[in-house]
Order: structure tokens, then sequence, then C-alpha cells
């Protein structure tokens, strides 16, 4: 079914039938099937920010779920984001294009996408918050296979959100952020290293996020070399003969269009940070706490209760710092927020090297 400007109608809301004696036509039977795959997919991620079954039953009840080719385009950059999209199946690759979107033309000016990452079934395509519906956000998301896909509204999710406590609000926002950061901070170790070491990671990393079931070490989707080269900045010339270089030494199969990392490979190379120790920094005193609400009024745009931002300005625990000198939260600390000032974020790419991601102000 198209609309009036040809374009595929991309959203089906699930509207299934309950009544066990009236048979279900074919198309309700698939959706049937994508709406236990969805609630089976998100199972592990709705408990870890703690939505109860029957809070992530109704999360899927009250979404449209939709069927991409490969190659269709779910999301371009610079849409205003109104509506929050989770993979159900299939893989989807999440862009950003540095070009102006264009509403007319329904799809990215001219200038070159770059592929962030891959991303599994469980996994939000698109990276788009759940912010301002006047923001306009950078990331976009094609299916790079025929994909299925849930997508739901923001008063939707707000009612959903409404039913669970201050304290499970404030980790689902958490969770996004942590969720970003660690994006950010693998990019600019990836982006720091030689083209080599950038396959390797990424090979690495999509062999353990996106598994082909029964075969360990083996990525679950197809791919060619423009694909990877696209994903870590790279030429594809560069990115072939360091593919041969894999496949010679061994750390590397390719069978049937099908790559298999070495057990080798995937136990030389992890992504986790290591551990530095914290500095402290100094008392500061407690009238800077009424600074620190104030600086959490993105919050409020957010959607977040006021008991909940009111949670985290009382909750947190206020530390001064002097110029160069070095932030770091403590163990069990989740996040750290700037009250006052400027902070240069960094990443380690290297040994004791670092690479400035960007310059955070007040409420970041």
């Amino acid at each position: 079914m198209t609309d009036e400007h040809g374009r595929i109608l991309r959203l089906m809301r699930l509207e299934v039938r309950r009544d066990s004696d009236v048979p279900l036509r074919r198309e309700e039977r698939r959706l049937e099937r994508w709406w236990e795959m969805a609630v089976r997919v998100l199972k592990g991620r709705a408990t870890a920010v703690g939505l109860s079954h029957e809070q992530l039953r109704s999360w899927v009840e009250r979404s449209m779920l939709a069927k991409f080719p490969a190659g269709h385009r779910i999301l371009s950059p610079g849409e205003a984001p109104a509506l929050l999209s989770t993979l159900v199946s299939g893989y989807v690759k999440t862009i950003v294009a540095p070009a102006v979107y264009d509403p007319e033309g329904g799809d990215e000016a001219a200038g070159q996408r770059i592929t962030v990452q891959f991303a599994s079934p469980g996994h939000v395509v698109g990276l788009v918050p759940t912010g301002p519906r006047n923001v306009r956000v950078k990331f976009g998301a094609v299916a790079h296979t025929d994909s299925v896909v849930m997508s739901i509204g923001r008063d939707a999710v707000c009612a959903i959100l409404d039913g669970t406590t201050a304290g499970a609000r404030l980790l689902i926002l958490a969770y996004q952020c942590r969720l970003l950061s660690r994006l950010i901070y693998d990019k600019c170790r990836l982006l720091a290293a030689d083209v080599r070491t950038r396959l390797e990671q990424e090979l690495v990393r999509l062999a353990r996020s996106c598994p082909r079931e029964g075969s360990p070490g083996t990525i679950g989707m197809r791919f060619c070399h423009q694909d990877i080269a696209e994903l870590i900045g790279a030429c594809r010339g560069s990115v072939t003969r360091a593919f041969g270089e894999l496949v010679d030494q061994g750390l590397l199969t390719v069978r049937a269009g099908w790559y298999t990392v070495s057990p080798r490979l995937l136990a030389e190379l992890s992504f986790r940070p290591s551990p530095h120790p914290s500095a402290r920094g100094y008392a500061v005193d407690e009238t800077a706490r009424r600074t620190l609400l104030e600086s959490l009024s993105w919050m409020n745009d957010l959607g977040i209760p006021r008991d909940v931002i009111r949670m985290v300005a009382d909750g947190a625990e206020l530390r001064g710092y002097d110029v160069g000198s070095v932030i770091v939260g403590d163990g069990g600390v989740f996040a750290t927020m700037l009250v006052s000032g400027v902070a240069r974020i960094e990443a380690e790419v290297v040994s004791d090297g670092y690479l400035t991601a960007w310059f955070a102000k007040p409420g970041q």
C-alpha cells in the first residue's frame, strides 16, 4: 500500500483479534509472530531498566510494527523525532549525514552518509532521543537486511512511564545516556587507530553483537567491504588489504559470504575501559545544589517528572575541581554531571593517550 506521494506506508498498527474461534488471516498471523518476537527480544533490556513484564507487553501492544526491505530508509537524519523505534528482527545501519534534511525531497540532501553502527534486535534504531518535539537529530537508520521495526509515539511512552516509580524513570534516562556515552567512547578509540586495528575491533564487535546461531565467531549478517569501510572511516582499498591480511594469518575465515572471526582474535580484543583512581576534588557550599537543580531544566523538556528531577538534585554528591584537575567518578557512581564551568570530555585511545570528544556545559 502506498500513500499519495508514492512512498510505502511504513507502519501498520498491531490489531490482532484475540478470539480463538475466529481463524486469523495471513496478515494477522504475521503480526502475531512479530508481537511475540518483540516481547522476547526486549525482555532483557526492559528488565534492566526496571520495566515489569506487564509494562513491556503494554509497550508492545501500543506500538506499530512494520517490515522494511533491505536498503529501505527507516528514519532520515534531520527528521524531528516523533517515534521511538526498536529493532525486532534483522539488522539496521544507524547513520549520520552531515547534509541538511530536505523535507520536500523526503531524504538526505547530497552528501556522504556515515555508518555509525550496525544495530541488532532489541536496539533502538536511529538513536532518536525522547526529547523536545521540535529537536532535529543528525542520526538516521537504514535497513541493512529485511527488518521488522516496532515504533511507539511519545504520548504512549509517557503513559507507560507514568505507571513506573520515579527511580525507574530515572534509570531509563540514565540507561539512554550511558548507551550514547559508550558509543562516543568507542568511536573515539576506533578513529584514533590504524585501519587494521579498526577492522579487527569492528569484526569482533559484530561477531559478539550479531552472532550467527550455531556458529561461534560467525557474524550473523552478510556485508561487503564497502559496508565496513563506511563503518570504520576508511577507503575500500585499505579495508580490502586488511581483510586479506587477516585471512592470510588465519584470524578470519570467509565461507559462502559468511565471515568467521578466529577464537584467538576474539580473546585478544576487549572493549571495556580500564578503571582509574578517582580524583576526589574538594567540598563545595550546599548553595551549589540550587544551581544544579536549575541546570537540570532540560529534564523538563524530556518529560521527566519533577519528583525524579528533585531526586537527582537531592541525592547528588557535590565536589569542586580546579582548572586542569581530572574528574573521575568513584566505583559505584553511575554518572557525573557538570553544575558550573566547562569540562573537557576525553577518551583514552591508547595507553596514556587521550582524544578530546567534546566540551561539556552545565547540565551535561
